[in-house]
């Protein structure tokens, strides 16, 4: 089976929605595939959210919010999986993108924030993206899947934050090519 892993957390900037989106499209009534969502404190909406594009889509999609207790578990994660799948819309150092490359596990992700600083075409796929001003509207919607919103409110900036959205079609594109 070919195994997708998307670390990240269900808050409104993780990127799982766009996940989520990609991955069911890309692998629509496919058995042969699975979908690894590492998450923490998930919420019994976005679990709501998870079940449906799984049964909707017919593919496995598996949500771990455990709490994993020692290297082991994580290297486990990690070592199980062909593709880490990292869309998180504004992240700064994004550790777990930077940990997959670590154990030899190519990286799909937007080459922005910090996986700019190590994805290359060596290690890994790079999806396109547009860059998004953070909106009231955005983040309501995105709280309505269930997702966390950790953003300061708004009116805390000068101007407004941006997050980089990725391209779903490129993110299927990126996903087919790794899976043949």
């Amino acid at each position: 089976k070919f195994v997708v892993l998307s670390f990240s957390e269900s808050q409104t900037r993780g990127g799982f929605i766009s996940v989520l989106d990609a991955f069911t499209k890309a692998f629509d009534g496919q058995d042969d595939v699975a979908l690894v969502l590492k998450d923490r404190a998930t919420t019994d909406r976005f679990r709501e959210v998870v079940d449906h594009y799984s049964s909707a889509h017919d593919v496995e999609i598996i949500l771990d919010d455990r709490d994993l207790t020692d290297f082991e578990e994580q290297n486990q994660l990690y070592s199980n999986a062909d593709l880490m799948l990292y869309l998180n819309y504004s992240s700064t150092f994004a550790m777990t993108a930077m940990q997959s490359l670590s154990c030899g596990l190519p990286l799909c992700s937007m080459s922005y924030s910090g996986p700019a600083e190590y994805l290359t075409d060596y290690n890994g796929l790079k999806i396109e993206y547009n860059l998004c001003e953070v909106s009231d509207e955005l983040l309501n919607k995105l709280q309505g899947f269930g997702l966390r919103n950790y953003l300061f409110p708004r009116s805390y900036f000068h101007v407004s934050p941006v997050w980089a959205i990725p391209l779903v079609s490129d993110v299927i594109k990126q996903l087919k090519f790794a899976y043949e």
